[in-house]
């Protein structure tokens, strides 16, 4: 069974415009109306490509992020000038002259912006997180002057399917998960400041090969540090040291997919993902 790339998860921009109405911004529109005071209508066209990830600033302003892109809005639906030289948008570069597709981005409380994705440059494929300063330009203090780290990846090339997600953790280290077809899934930690994580796995490093069709999908984490993923076909659980969690088996009722989970405060998970019957697949 072939995953589904990461490549085609993704929404437009002016559907992600039209989320925001209806769940972040305040208005004085009635209940479920299109917010009047964002971009005229409550909707937002801008560029091209597709938009496939959001967040709100606790100033209200919006980062949406399209393929390598970053664009930052006010909270009128305008571009942030005092974002990207100017411009309101910045493209995220790792230095190579390959390809790069997106697995997310995270607003550190300074503002710094965290991106995650999965690069390459001919045969070689690489983990790759940048950051950013608040206005947008490159961070030199992370990744030792470089702005960004690259983490080789030993299995699986763009030719193949595959998966990918990003996450921060509370405390600010970095969590990447990503699955080639035919290959085992890969768990990554990095510190705040880029290096990877030596404490967890093997130098950074955990794997899993007890659902090798698994692992890539959203990351969520636990009150007690254990970090739960999303694999193509269940979720998996991992200590805080990278481990698999072998005491972590939960069914899959019946699920074709897992695409999304979120942690409950009690620590309950929740995931979501088409149920298959055996004549056609439900919500």
């Amino acid at each position: 069974m072939k995953l589904k790339t990461t490549k085609k998860i993704s929404i437009p921009v002016f559907a992600i415009g039209a989320l925001l109405f209806f769940c972040a911004l305040r208005s004085d529109a009635a209940p479920g109306h299109l917010d009047p005071t964002f971009s005229g209508d409550g909707r937002l066209t801008d560029g091209e490509g597709w938009g496939s990830k959001v967040a709100i600033q606790p100033d209200d302003k919006i980062v949406v992020m399209s393929g390598m892109v970053i664009t930052r809005y006010n909270p009128d639906g305008t571009r942030d000038t005092s974002f990207g030289g100017g411009t309101g948008r910045v493209l995220v570069s790792f230095g190579l002259a390959g390809e790069g597709y997106p697995t997310g981005f995270a607003i550190r409380p300074d503002g710094k912006i965290v991106v995650g994705a999965v690069v390459g440059e001919q045969a070689a494929v690489y983990f790759g997180v940048a950051r950013l300063n608040s206005d947008g330009s490159p961070d030199p203090s992370f990744g030792g002057g470089a702005s960004r780290v690259l983490t080789p990846l030993a299995c699986g090339t763009f030719n193949d399917n595959f998966a990918a997600s990003f996450a921060m953790q509370p405390d600010g280290k970095i969590v990447g998960a990503v699955r080639f077809e035919w290959c085992n899934g890969l768990l990554l930690r990095y510190r705040s400041d880029g290096p990877l994580d030596t404490s967890f796995g093997a130098n950074g490093t955990g794997t899993t090969s007890a659902d090798v069709s698994s692992l890539g999908g959203t990351i969520a984490f636990q009150s007690n540090g254990k970090i739960v993923v999303v694999g193509t076909l269940r979720l998996l659980r991992f200590e805080t040291n990278g481990s698999p969690d072998l005491g972590f088996n939960p069914p899959s009722q019946g699920l074709q997919f897992v695409y999304s989970v979120i942690i409950q405060p009690d620590n309950k998970i929740v995931a979501c993902g088409p149920f298959y019957n055996g004549t056609n697949a439900d919500f």
